[in-house]
């Protein structure tokens, strides 16, 4: 349920985005990305929320486990922004959710 609404959520808006364009016929590229961005972010918490909790945390030790080795030469933020990264693929590829980007079209 938490996912279905999340998904509700995100169609409501693209097709908010949809006709503000339609409308103003123009938006920066950067507005675009950045509200597109914003919409895939909201899919992949709600999909992550909407998984049980030992799934999240076995992937996530996998995700440290592949990127031991890089560990030591990244700062913390780096390191964290990079396993998030890590597992955000992991879901897309999982459930076959697309990338939301006007550079991955």
């Amino acid at each position: 349920p938490l996912l279905a609404e999340t998904l509700g959520r995100a169609v409501v808006r693209l097709e908010d985005l949809i006709e503000g364009l339609r409308t103003t016929g123009a938006a920066s590229d950067e507005q675009l990305e950045a509200a597109i961005t914003r919409i895939e972010q909201m899919i992949l918490d709600g999909l992550q929320a909407s998984l049980p909790v030992e799934e999240t945390r076995r992937a996530r030790r996998e995700a440290e486990k592949q990127l031991k080795n890089y560990r030591d030469g990244m700062g913390p933020e780096i390191y964290e922004q990079t396993l998030q990264n890590y597992l955000a693929k992991r879901w897309r590829d999982q459930f076959e959710i697309p990338r939301l980007s006007l550079f991955y079209m």
